[in-house]
């Protein structure tokens, strides 16, 4: 089995640290690890985010040293290297430009700003027209799509991080109208099980829309969104892969450098 997006951030770019994630992966039958990291811990992404305190505290990274750090390590652990880039409308070509500079496996293209506002990183939101807010996220997860930049669209419905949101029924026509557009995209569709253990207690998408994503023929990736050790497969086993074969999938898909790779799907006890 796969786990396609689990950060080191919390520790530093060392062969210790990294063997404690994968330590962990194995206990729970994870065989191929997707290592990436929010490019906003790399001072040469500066220009492409938005300069907050969230951001400028952590950016003292090098990307350089990150690379170097995984290619060492990658025949050594079964790694796939990879990028999570905040998607920013405003900033798109530059950052096509910088993305295409770097020899990794896969990019996840994810949504944490509607503007400049980071919905995932404060309890009270400024706003609470949900059904708006849901409307303009979506849309942006389709802008980001359509920008043929990233391999991978990441935790899709994390909107809902903090439980906020419109009624289910006005969600759910949101939603359906989403999976049915990015359905003409060639992205791949991350499930990411990380909402489980946020305040959401669910996973991004929720389990119900795996049907439907089925039927619309998108394809899928698997990942825990692990920041620490003890967080990397969870509940991919036990919870996502029933659920996602009980939807009709067979295989998943991973990467090698930029190119998708078939993975069908195994049961494990």
């Amino acid at each position: 089995m796969i786990d396609y997006h689990i950060h080191l951030e919390r520790g530093s770019f060392n062969r210790e640290w990294l063997a404690k994630f994968v330590e962990t992966g194995k206990a729970r039958a994870i065989e191929e690890f997707g290592i990436v990291e929010h490019l906003y811990l790399f001072k040469e992404a500066s220009h492409l985010l938005y300069q907050n305190d969230h951001v400028i505290k952590k950016q003292n990274e090098s990307i350089y040293d990150y690379l170097d750090f995984l290619a060492k390590a990658k025949e050594e652990f079964n790694l796939k290297i990879g990028l999570e880039v905040d998607y920013i409308e405003s900033r798109e070509s530059e950052i096509r430009d910088f993305a295409a500079n770097f020899d990794v496996d896969f990019l996840i293209g994810s949504v944490h700003y509607l503007g400049e506002w980071a919905f995932d990183l404060s309890k009270n939101w400024p706003r609470n027209d949900y059904e708006a807010i849901y409307i303009e996220y979506y849309k942006t997860l389709l802008k980001l799509a359509r920008s043929n930049i990233f391999d991978v669209l990441g935790h899709p419905g994390n909107i809902a991080y903090f439980g906020y949101g419109p009624s289910k029924e006005v969600e759910d026509r949101i939603v359906k109208n989403f999976y049915e557009e990015l359905a003409k995209e060639n992205i791949v569709l991350e499930i990411n099980a990380g909402g489980l253990y946020r305040p959401a207690k669910r996973i991004f998408p929720e389990k119900k829309w795996f049907k439907t994503i089925k039927e619309l023929n998108i394809d899928i990736t698997v990942s825990s969104d692990a920041h620490d050790p003890d967080d990397v497969g969870y509940e991919i086993n036990n919870e996502v892969i029933p659920a996602l074969q009980g939807a009709g999938f067979t295989h998943l898909i991973g990467f090698e450098k930029r190119n998708k790779q078939f993975k069908p799907i195994k049961v494990h006890k």
